[in-house]
């Protein structure tokens, strides 16, 4: 099985009184973050999120000083992104035998977190014995492998009812993709679709990630964000 966001919008909690004890409530300026990545600036739709996966010691970037948010992020990406996601960023798995995917060898980045996620149900491959550690993974297929981290690999969620538009009852992950709305993790892609079939982008993969697993959330130095739930068409998550 091979496996943008939108932005988030400050709006009133309860009224003004209610944005003033969240200002007190939030602490001293130090504990909002920085720029952490050259390319993803404090007006970035997802750079809370970014930033929250970087100080969570998730992820690194890409190189250069960068997230690469726009990038697509290959199944070989994904489970180093789902092991550390799981077991913290200090997590090291055990060294790759090379021998349980015909197309990951043991010296092959990543190998050791691709073994791992498979030891731990979470994939079983692309088909034939293989990964395909270098295809993109979908919209579809990272809703089935980010419930199995979250849950473990005999999670079933419940029947779909149909909740996105180009996600039908009996189509591939729907039951997934519901459950994965229903958590609060994804809203869609806008007007009432998912697009399964999309490539899911870096900045969309750390929306997934903090969401899923309840990282804590680093707020902008520069306004206060306390809405998670607010998608817009152009920027999916």
């Amino acid at each position: 099985m091979i496996e943008h966001t939108d932005k988030v919008f400050a709006r009133p909690i309860v009224g003004w009184l209610s944005a003033i004890v969240l200002i007190f409530a939030l602490g001293p300026a130090e504990s909002r973050a920085q720029q952490t990545f050259a390319d993803v600036p404090p007006q970035y739709w997802a750079y809370q999120y970014i930033e929250s996966l970087a100080a969570s010691g998730i992820t690194g970037g890409c190189g250069g000083g960068n997230y690469c948010p726009g990038n697509n992020v290959s199944r070989a990406q994904m489970a180093v992104f789902l092991e550390r996601g799981m077991r913290g960023s200090r997590f090291v798995p055990p060294p790759a035998t090379g021998v349980l995917f015909g197309d990951v060898g043991a010296t092959d980045f990543a190998a050791a977190y691709i073994e791992q996620l498979a030891e731990d149900g979470v994939t079983g491959g692309c088909g034939g014995g293989n990964y395909c550690p270098n295809s993109n993974v979908t919209r579809a297929q990272m809703a089935v492998s980010l419930l199995r981290a979250k849950y473990g690999s005999f999670y079933d969620p419940p029947p779909a009812t149909g909740v996105f538009l180009d996600v039908p009852v009996g189509s591939f992950a729907d039951k997934w993709i519901e459950q994965l709305a229903l958590e609060g993790i994804t809203g869609g892609c806008g007007g009432g679709n998912y697009c399964p079939n999309e490539a899911v982008a870096r900045d969309q993969m750390a929306v997934f990630l903090v969401r899923a697993f309840s990282l804590p959330i680093v707020l902008p130095s520069f306004s206060l964000i306390w809405d998670q739930g607010n998608w817009d068409e152009a920027e999916w998550q």
